[in-house]
């Protein structure tokens, strides 16, 4: 006779770590709201429960710490907690991605770690990652795509900046230093200003998954300095999601050159002499 008995173990908790609103990118300045939704399938309540969040130093001004969790640096901790039976238990708290992003990052991976008395060695590490919206790219050309420049040429700079992500991007500011041997600017567009040979663009906004494109024209020199084979042209795009770390877009033209020439006597007699016919060539 071989009588038994068979109960089921009690599980552990799950874990998912979300962000509120699902943002598909997030950028400097953005205030993030982080929920952490502790499940017990069970049919009792789970005590004694903790969980802790090292939060990464792309994140700052950790706030608003729910059920009594404390924060030490950029570590929260909680600690006591009860998930109901059947029922769930969510841990927030807020942070804002930081001002200046390390270069490189592309992403913010935030992981939590959720410990269960009943397999205390091994915690539930729930975690959320977002990509970091990356800078806007930027591209100058000349109208006309001109091979070669010469002095009196009056060109038209066009500085095209792009968007690729799903939000405008606001505060964009650019800059393009003119070289001295462009003169005459004129027709500047999006309120750009004038200093010397400096046009200033402010407060620029490139629309979502858009463009702008910012333009001017500027003519060639009458006189270009001895030497001169090229002129070259850059601008400076700074964007707020980087801002030590400008976009800098160039376009160079060479120059068209000056004709050079030789003047030769046929023969190449060593003298001449009275009646002495002579064939000159200019080359």
């Amino acid at each position: 006779v071989t009588p038994e008995v068979e109960k089921p173990t009690e599980g552990k908790i799950t874990a998912v770590k979300t962000i509120v609103g699902n943002p598909a990118t997030v950028k400097p300045g953005d205030v993030l709201t982080y929920n952490i939704t502790l499940t017990n399938s069970f049919g009792t309540a789970k005590t004694g429960v903790t969980a802790s969040d090292n939060v990464p130093v792309t994140l700052t001004s950790i706030n608003t710490i729910s059920n009594a969790g404390t924060l030490t640096g950029n570590k929260i901790d909680w600690a006591g907690l009860t998930v109901p039976a059947n029922g769930t238990l969510v841990l927030s708290f807020k942070a804002t991605v930081v001002a200046n992003l390390p270069v490189g990052t592309t992403s913010i991976k935030n992981v939590a770690s959720i410990i269960d008395p009943i397999d205390p060695t091994v915690p539930v590490t729930p975690e959320v990652e977002k990509p970091t919206e990356g800078k806007i790219t930027a591209v100058k050309t000349i109208v006309g795509n001109p091979s070669t420049v010469k002095p009196g040429d009056v060109l038209t700079y066009n500085i095209t900046l792009t968007n690729s992500f799903g939000t405008a991007k606001t505060g964009v500011t650019a800059s393009d230093n003119v070289p001295a041997t462009l003169t005459s600017i004129n027709t500047i567009s999006n309120a750009g200003t004038l200093t010397g040979n400096k046009i200033d663009w402010a407060s620029l906004t490139v629309p979502a998954n858009g463009t702008l494109v910012l333009s001017f024209k500027a003519r060639v020199v009458a006189n270009l300095p001895v030497g001169t084979t090229s002129i070259k042209n850059v601008a400076s795009i700074i964007d707020p999601i980087d801002p030590t770390v400008p976009v800098t877009p160039e376009v160079e033209k060479p120059t068209e050159g000056k004709i050079t020439a030789v003047k030769t006597i046929v023969g190449n007699p060593a003298t001449v002499k009275p009646g002495d016919v002579l064939t000159y060539n200019i080359t």
